[in-house]
């Protein structure tokens, strides 16, 4: 994704602002100019929310600038698509392409095409990462490695009718694991009946015949009625059939069920998706922070991120254990990664001035070197001569109005 103006009218401290936007922009200004703003404006205008306002998008009409009635955040993609949000105390609305489209199907859509929930807004924002608990980091890694829905194959329908169960939908690994135990519970049952049948259920799955001649019917079920004495040779020979064909029922659905539990189990299918999409993630994640000369391993049993910042430590320390510029660095690595794993793309690093200025020069080789279709750099600082712009690079500052920095060079680089 890469936008390529933006534009915010009436949003905070922004009377009306336009940014003409490149592959790569590091917007400068002094404190409390508006640079956070921008940040909030983009996560505002994707999702109807942001930091200042609940998960639902209630209060955003604080974000109105003082004494005007309405705010407006708009963006043109460089695909030609536009869209535009606006806000005014009491009404909100989002149009697309230039046509109003009701709230809760252009939420959707834009969750779609641009990125929804806490993962945009880490996106978005490089602090976002920082303030999360463990569980919340967590929650966000497991989001980002989830294979999605697992496609069964119609053998396993097959099974699933067989049992008279409904077809699974696995969109997540608690989802995975709520249908193992849900199978399991039904395995044990179907054992127990077929016990109280009469049949030893092995370990091995293979049945015995352990009391011929008593028919019992299963495991808290009513017992059958047959026509006749059981006494009577048709009694008996009904008993039997009955007893043949519930045997053969319960080990039947002891076989589906087996089958069904070996796809499910926690170190199944499902869950070797999930640690293929988690090494990927971490080998992606890596190679973005060796511009930081930082390495890391994740481990979610239990949750850990543990990060070793030189070629000298040697060993790696947990996360929470970074100095604040660490933390900073390794914030911006993962939220990079998390773009380009995810396909947005986009990232906007707010911030940068915790950065010294080789760790800055870092930044911008690791955001040139990525894969990204654009990212905006927001950061305070002084200007000092550049003796040339690289191409898809925008230096801008934003104070009394939004003009290019021809003849200064960005702090962030």
């Amino acid at each position: 994704m890469r936008i390529t103006t933006l534009r915010l009218k009436n949003f905070r401290s922004h009377a009306e602002t336009t940014l003409e936007l490149d592959r790569f922009n590091f917007i400068r200004g002094p404190n409390r100019c508006g640079k956070s703003s921008i940040r909030m404006a983009l996560e505002y205008l994707f999702t109807g929310r942001c930091e200042l306002t609940d998960a639902s998008g209630r209060g955003a009409e604080a974000l109105i600038r003082a004494g005007e009635k309405e705010l407006e955040v708009s963006a043109t993609l460089e695909i030609g698509e536009t869209i535009c949000r606006r806000r005014t105390p009491r009404a909100h609305a989002v149009e697309i392409n230039g046509r109003r489209v009701p709230r809760g199907a252009a939420e959707t859509y834009l969750a779609e095409h641009i990125g929804a929930g806490e993962i945009l807004a880490v996106v978005l924002h490089t602090g976002r990462l920082v303030e999360l608990s463990d569980a919340g980091k967590k929650r966000l890694i497991t989001q980002v490695c989830e294979p999605g829905t697992v496609r069964l194959t119609e053998e396993i329908g097959e099974a699933l009718r067989a049992v008279q169960e409904l077809p699974l939908k696995i969109t997540s690994l608690d989802e995975q694991k709520a249908a193992y135990q849900h199978f399991c519970g039904l395995r044990a049952q179907a054992g127990c009946a077929l016990t109280a049948l009469g049949v030893v259920d092995e370990p091995n799955g293979r049945s015995n015949l352990s009391r011929a001649g008593n028919f019992p019917t299963g495991f808290g079920e009513p017992q059958e009625h047959f026509e006749g004495p059981i006494s009577s040779p048709a009694g008996a020979q009904a008993g039997r059939e009955a007893y043949v064909e519930r045997k053969l029922n319960l080990e039947t659905r002891i076989r589906l069920l087996d089958h069904l539990i070996e796809i499910l189990r926690p170190d199944g299918r499902t869950t070797e998706q999930f640690s293929s999409r988690l090494e990927s993630f971490q080998k992606q994640l890596n190679r973005l922070l060796a511009s930081f000369g930082f390495e890391c391993t994740i481990a979610l049993e239990p949750f850990e991120i543990l990060v070793r910042t030189s070629e000298q430590q040697p060993f790696r320390s947990p996360w929470k254990h970074l100095s604040a510029t660490e933390r900073f660095q390794f914030g911006v690595g993962f939220q990079v990664a998390l773009a380009l794993v995810l396909g947005m793309r986009f990232a906007v690093i707010d911030g940068a001035d915790v950065l010294d200025r080789e760790a800055r020069r870092r930044l911008t080789k690791l955001l040139m070197n990525s894969d990204l279709d654009q990212a905006i750099v927001l950061a305070t600082g002084e200007d000092t001569d550049i003796p040339k712009v690289p191409p898809g690079v925008k230096f801008l500052r934003l104070g009394e109005g939004i003009e290019p920095c021809k003849d200064a060079k960005s702090s962030a680089g």
